[in-house]
């Protein structure tokens, strides 16, 4: 699991840093390698909770949905 979130991480830290672009990316999947590198880092940050942690997804989604309210509560309050 160590690997996978390593990998997600320089996936992630890819998407923000890189600016060039790379034309087989965005022929073949039709994005930007920086959305490229920032799905494929997700895609691992919910693999890591569905088999490294053994959660569901209904149980990701309920944590993401309660997270989201609570970010919404503190933007409201000026947090």
């Amino acid at each position: 699991m160590t690997g996978a979130f390593n990998e997600m991480t320089y996936l992630l830290l890819k998407s923000y840093m890189e600016i060039d672009r790379d034309e087989k990316i965005e022929q073949y999947f039709a994005i930007t390698k920086q959305e490229f590198n920032f799905k494929s880092a997700w895609f691992l940050f919910v693999a890591i909770g569905l088999v490294g942690f053994k959660f569901t997804e209904e149980q990701i989604e309920e944590a993401y949905m309660n997270k989201n309210a609570v970010n919404h509560a503190r933007q409201e309050n000026g947090y």
